[in-house]
């Protein structure tokens, strides 16, 4: 679960991340937070994630891993829920389920692996059962992320070829001059 504040809603960082605590409060399997970044509100949703982990002996945060650990975390899943745009990037990639929360990322294409849901906590426990169920399970079979910055294996030949046929590095470096004066 990753959720960090929103700039333009309504309700405060408190009451949201009340709603997304809520609707975990009886989730049963492990559950792992990573803390929000440094907007405004931050320290509130980190505070009530603190209090979240501390009373639940099935949850824990983690302030600070590496790239690895995350994708390797994120590999293991079985949804991610929250608010963060690693939700559309990444999870794709590993044809997680994501329940995003709120407006945050409104206006971004995303995959079919997003549900997006109200920060309501009894809207957020459907989309969890809906991001959990075998059947949407396996319609995310064979999904492949549209921003894999790999793309299909044929990167390295198009630059090549693109380099191939660029001018020489002096013509490049040349500098052109306009003569502003004799455009009137």
């Amino acid at each position: 679960m990753t959720y960090h504040p929103t700039t333009l809603t309504t309700g405060t960082p408190s009451e949201e991340i009340g709603e997304v605590l809520s609707a975990l409060e009886d989730v049963r399997e492990p559950l792992l937070f990573s803390l929000p970044n440094a907007d405004y509100g931050a320290s509130q949703i980190s505070s009530a994630i603190d209090q979240f982990t501390r009373s639940h002996c099935n949850a824990v945060s983690l302030t600070d891993i590496s790239q690895h650990q995350y994708y390797s975390l994120m590999s293991h899943a079985a949804v991610m829920v929250g608010n963060s745009s690693s939700g559309i990037w990444e999870a794709p990639t590993f044809a997680l389920p994501v329940v995003n929360i709120g407006d945050r990322q409104n206006g971004r294409y995303h995959g079919a692996n997003v549900i997006s849901t109200t920060p309501d906590h009894t809207a957020i426990e459907s989309a969890l059962k809906q991001a959990l169920s075998p059947s949407f399970r396996q319609s995310l079979d064979g999904m492949s992320n549209p921003w894999d910055p790999f793309g299909d294996g044929a990167t390295g030949r198009r630059i090549a070829g693109i380099l191939a046929t660029a001018p020489d590095r002096m013509t490049l470096l040349q500098k052109n001059f306009i003569d502003l004066g004799s455009i009137a």
